[in-house]
């Protein structure tokens, strides 16, 4: 993978226009290689996956490249034939060539017709679709989506419409060997940005407080184009003696003191989870 020239030190984040193709890639042999077996194993005929602008399905939003934008009303569909699965897209969506794109408009009542055609077609006995009690992997039809599919699909297919909860998880939590090889480069990334947070050019003892290392570690994030995963989390373990002198609430680092961190970043799709101890050395 390529570097940027004007990055701060260490593993390099990738350009913008780098890191779309890279996600493509990635992509293109997650959808030709996780979604037959899943589908197989599920027994699930066919996948259903709809969202609308500015509220994507969490599923759908890794199924599409990086470099594209989703108006209005948003349909993909995945039918199983034989060890081999046939890709729909049915929207305006430029999803390149990962999809087939039987329709490329941007029309609601254009788009119902043609998926129903599909379903009809291929006449799947079980029909996935993304409700479940896991949000982040299988939660994101809405009620008003679920129920326009309802009343778009003949009466015999309703009935065969199921929780794709099992489809969505397994999407979410396989890798391929690729995915496992980028997710080197995230997890270095990842850690080094932990490094500077530890570094004796950010830790003074006496000064520095587990509120400016959570404020740092962001910094870095942004300084780099990246999002972090979640909220980053800074502690400070220390001695019984330290604590009653400095008492239960400081929050400045002492010497003798162990900070503990639990951070996260996001970066090529993949994300990151680190937990790192440091240990504040006494002096002399």
């Amino acid at each position: 993978m390529s570097n940027t020239t004007d990055s701060p030190s260490g593993p390099q984040v990738l350009p913008v226009r780098e890191q779309a193709a890279v996600i493509n890639r990635l992509l293109e042999r997650r959808l030709d290689e996780i979604t037959p077996a899943i589908m197989r194993d599920s027994e699930t005929d066919c996948w259903l996956i709809l969202c609308q602008e500015d509220d994507l399905d969490p599923v759908y939003a890794t199924m599409i490249p990086m470099d594209t934008w989703c108006p209005i009303l948003q349909m993909l569909a995945f039918f199983q034939r034989g060890d081999s699965v046939e890709r729909f897209n049915i929207s305006g969506t430029n999803t390149h060539a990962l999809y087939q794109r039987p329709y490329a408009g941007q029309i609601e009542t254009e788009q119902w017709p043609v998926l129903i055609d599909l379903i009809e077609t291929h006449d799947p006995a079980r029909i996935g679709i993304n409700i479940g009690s896991i949000q982040w992997a299988a939660g994101g039809l809405t009620h008003n989506l679920h129920r326009q599919l309802v009343e778009h699909l003949p009466d015999r297919y309703v009935d065969r419409l199921v929780s794709a909860e099992d489809l969505a998880v397994r999407w979410s939590t396989t890798y391929t060997v690729d995915d496992l090889a980028v997710y080197e480069d995230v997890c270095a990334i990842a850690r080094h940005i932990v490094a500077e947070c530890y570094s004796p050019a950010t830790v003074i003892p006496g000064e520095t407080t587990i509120d400016d290392l959570m404020w740092r570690y962001w910094q870095h994030c942004a300084d780099r184009g990246l999002t972090v995963s979640f909220k980053p989390f800074f502690r400070l373990i220390r001695n019984p003696a330290t604590t009653a002198h400095f008492g239960v609430d400081d929050r400045t680092v002492r010497a003798g003191d162990v900070i503990h961190c639990d951070v996260g970043l996001k970066y090529l799709r993949l994300v990151s989870d680190h937990q790192e101890l440091a240990y504040i050395r006494l002096p002399g």
